[in-house]
């Protein structure tokens, strides 16, 4: 019996905390998510910008200081704007803010721009993960009370299992 109350208020713990914390928002009042493939380019390299079908035209320009010029951004069979274009030769090696405007909204992204010599330096670059994205508030909320409540599960079934009970 105690555990089921246990479980059950665990539960309406974890709902309150989802309820009400807020969504997340890229920042820079920027939404969406813009891919540069691939992300990490040497000065010269030629990339792709994809609006991940966050623009609602059938057009858009990706913009950003590591371009040679404004990419112009066309629509797919897949709803997703896509784009070729260059990156400046003279561009330095840093992390790039990339902008597709479309209409009236601007989504961000980013490129990173090598130094560009041909040798490897540091380890694999495997992506961000979920990096990008953000900190989700709601998300680590909803994390802390599942390991909260696995905690107390395992601490209530070890507490019956010494003292000769049923688990």
């Amino acid at each position: 019996m105690r555990a089921k109350r246990f479980v059950c208020a665990m539960a309406a713990a974890g709902a309150v905390v989802l309820v009400a914390s807020p969504t997340a928002s890229a920042d820079d009042g920027a939404r969406g998510r813009v891919t540069v493939q691939p992300s990490s380019v040497d000065p010269g390299d030629t990339v792709w910008v994809f609006d991940g079908g966050q623009c609602h035209t059938k057009e858009a320009v990706a913009t950003s200081e590591a371009f040679w010029q404004p990419i112009e951004l066309e629509h797919r069979d897949d709803g997703i704007l896509a784009g070729k274009g260059k990156i400046s030769p003279t561009a330095e090696p840093e992390k790039y803010d990339v902008w597709v405007k479309c209409g009236d909204e601007k989504f961000k992204g980013w490129v990173w721009v090598k130094k560009g010599d041909d040798r490897p330096h540091g380890g694999v670059s495997t992506g961000s993960g979920g990096a990008i994205a953000g900190t989700n508030s709601a998300e680590m909320a909803a994390g802390a009370s599942l390991l909260a409540g696995s905690a107390g599960a395992g601490a209530l079934m070890m507490r019956r299992r010494r003292a000769g009970g049923a688990v």
